[in-house]
């Protein structure tokens, strides 16, 4: 039963779990199942690692923070990406609302340079073959 309920217990934050274990364990156990009591609390206190034990603090003081809705939530990560959000009036209607404009763009300068250089490539390659078939 504490082995189960070990694994929810963090050590930082329930000490007298774990000093009701440990007595436990000396009244009761054995050197091997005190042995595995500090394994467990070991194992436990590593799953409980900074980010699970910053979020446990977080959701005790969160209700002192205010909450942020979706548009200035989307707002504040455009603000910090360096990107503009688009209007909803004029986006798309096949997009999705909530979703930033991406910073890139292929020109259509760019793509026709691509599209002149793929022909030259087929050009060329088909060139070759003829070539390799009159041998």
């Amino acid at each position: 039963v504490l082995t189960y309920g070990a694994q929810m217990a963090d050590p930082r934050r329930n000490e007298e779990y774990w000093r009701h274990w440990n007595d436990f364990e000396i009244e009761h156990g054995n050197e091997e199942t005190f042995r595995e009591m500090l394994r467990i609390k070991r194992s436990v206190e590593a799953s409980f690692s900074t980010v699970n034990y910053n979020a446990a603090e977080m959701s005790q003081t969160s209700s002192k923070m205010d909450t942020l809705s979706n548009e200035e939530a989307m707002r504040m990560i455009a603000e910090r990406e360096g990107v503009e959000l688009e209007p909803q009036a004029t986006a798309p209607s096949t997009g999705v609302s909530g979703f930033v404009s991406s910073k890139r763009s292929a020109g259509t300068a760019q793509l026709d340079d691509v599209e002149e250089r793929v022909a030259k490539l087929r050009k060329a390659t088909a060139e070759a073959e003829t070539n390799k078939e009159n041998e």
